[in-house]
């Protein structure tokens, strides 16, 4: 398996393994809304876990479905530099593979974010502040340099012909 899909295997398993993690060692009533009451708990917990699992499925389906989608695709449709070239017959299949592992690895930098966004969630639903504090801040700088690497790297590769 190449390295893209794998980090975005590997950023799921990782979201269901702390998710699995959090939820067996919560109790219920760390769930319940500040201003709610232990009625509410339950859905508290399950509107939680509804959100981690619904957004790593989300970041994967859209790598996945990028990648199926991607070879249909009109060329004009597709933006990137010398476009016409990358996308000759000759260099278009690699091309192609090429674009879909950038999507599958920025879906995995979300997939990473996602996983701090929701254990600062559970971290301030336990402490009971209701504030996430400053890490999710680092960790969405960490989010934004790590995109524009990954964009930065595809952006100087394609913008480069190949050696003849």
């Amino acid at each position: 398996m190449r390295p893209a899909p794998l980090a975005l295997v590997a950023a799921c398993l990782l979201n269901a393994f702390a998710a699995l993690y959090v939820w067996m060692a919560t109790p219920l009533a760390a769930f319940a809304h500040a201003r709610g009451s232990a009625g509410d708990a339950a859905s508290e917990r399950l509107d939680f876990f509804g959100s981690w699992a619904g957004l790593a499925l989300l970041f994967a389906g859209i790598a996945v479905g990028y990648r199926f989608l991607l070879p249909r695709l009109p060329v004009g449709s597709i933006n990137m530099p010398n476009k016409e070239l990358w996308l000759a017959p000759e260099h278009r299949e690699a091309t192609l593979v090429e674009l879909a592992d950038l999507m599958f690895w920025l879906m995995a930098l979300a997939s990473l974010f996602d996983l701090a966004l929701h254990l600062s969630l559970y971290a301030a639903n336990v402490r009971q502040t209701m504030q996430m504090g400053s890490t999710i801040f680092y960790d969405s700088m960490v989010l934004d340099v790590g995109i524009l690497a990954v964009i930065v790297r595809y952006l100087v590769r394609w913008s480069n012909p190949p050696e003849r």
